[in-house]
């Protein structure tokens, strides 16, 4: 039988973008989607990650290894501790959507800055990198910024206007930063183009994160 993974989300706002890309990077693999809209949702209303939205988020976790996963991935910036906290409860590997894009990031540069469009994800996303540096044995500055709006703009059919917002503050913080990460999925399609805008790398964890599910399922990397 071949591989299964399955990704566990917080908002269906990214699933259309990570199913389609993982057709493309895990094209043998049978993909999972576990969603559940009121995890994001329940973090915003409390401006944070929840002992009881977390285990909320360790349960789908359970349920996608109970249901024959082979790996399960986390793709929610603003809860990738859950990757953590799951890890106990499943016989499976358990990981965060954004731990390669943190290790390329810190690899890359010691001033690092983050772009996100929900506030949540802010912090989860800067300690995410300080511990990846940590563990790298470097030391690194993370300035974060936020693009106001933009993902309900994006929520509620406005593309242009989430792009405008995020290009903003890409722009911001390209000339003081060596790298700049994306700290949410729902950005990751700009990626190439702010790249190209700001003369700076720009990281996302989409494809990053699916090139690292196929290692984790001992698969060869992609050409």
């Amino acid at each position: 039988m071949g591989k299964v993974l399955a990704l566990v989300h917080s908002t269906s706002v990214v699933v259309g973008l990570l199913g389609d890309l993982a057709r493309s990077v895990l094209p043998e693999v049978e993909v999972l989607h576990l969603c559940d809209d009121t995890l994001l949702r329940g973090v915003r209303a409390a401006c944070g990650l929840t002992p009881a939205i977390a285990w909320r988020y360790v349960s789908h976790v359970i349920a996608a290894a109970e249901a024959g996963a082979d790996a399960v991935m986390v793709t929610c910036s603003s809860c990738n501790r859950v990757a953590d906290l799951a890890r106990p409860f499943v016989r499976v590997p358990v990981f965060s959507i954004d731990e390669a894009m943190a290790e390329q990031a810190v690899a890359q540069g010691q001033r690092i800055g983050v772009v996100a469009t929900l506030a949540t994800t802010l912090e989860p996303t800067a300690d995410l990198l300080r511990r990846k540096a940590l563990a790298q044995g470097r030391f690194v500055e993370v300035v974060t910024a936020l693009a106001q709006q933009a993902f309900d703009r994006l929520a509620a059919g406005d593309p242009a206007g989430h792009d405008a917002a995020v290009l903003a503050e890409v722009q911001r913080l390209a000339a003081d930063c060596d790298v700049i990460v994306l700290a949410q999925v729902s950005m990751a399609r700009l990626a190439p183009r702010l790249g190209e805008a700001v003369g700076r790398p720009v990281l996302t964890s989409a494809r990053l994160g699916l090139e690292r599910a196929r290692a984790v399922l001992g698969l060869p990397p992609t050409l």
